[in-house]
């Protein structure tokens, strides 16, 4: 939440959905999500290589979430690395970020 907050004061609109449980998946609450924030919009932000949950919201909704930061060391994801991440995704600078301060 905090690098909501951040993100936001930087004039960078940004919101959070978590998905909570995959069975059953949240399939109308996600696709409300997405056609409100728009699908090029979405960033998966996970922590394994593979970004599974974007895959299985693709599976399960058509929704293809094409940008991803993640981070796989087992550490948590510090905020300033997250705000750094979205930054370069927004500009175009790379579809997926990998982070790993702290590893």
């Amino acid at each position: 939440m905090k690098a909501i907050e951040e993100l936001n004061e930087e004039g960078i609109k940004a919101g959070y959905y978590h998905i909570r449980m995959f069975i059953p998946f949240p399939r109308n609450s996600l696709t409300k999500f997405a056609n409100e924030v728009g699908t090029a919009n979405l960033i998966a932000v996970e922590h394994n290589y593979m970004a599974q949950a974007a895959k299985l919201a693709a599976m399960n909704t058509g929704i293809m979430i094409n940008k991803s930061i993640v981070k796989y060391t087992g550490r948590p994801m510090y905020v300033h690395e997250l705000v750094s991440a979205v930054k370069n995704v927004m500009r175009g600078g790379s579809t997926r970020e990998v982070v790993s301060y702290g590893a």
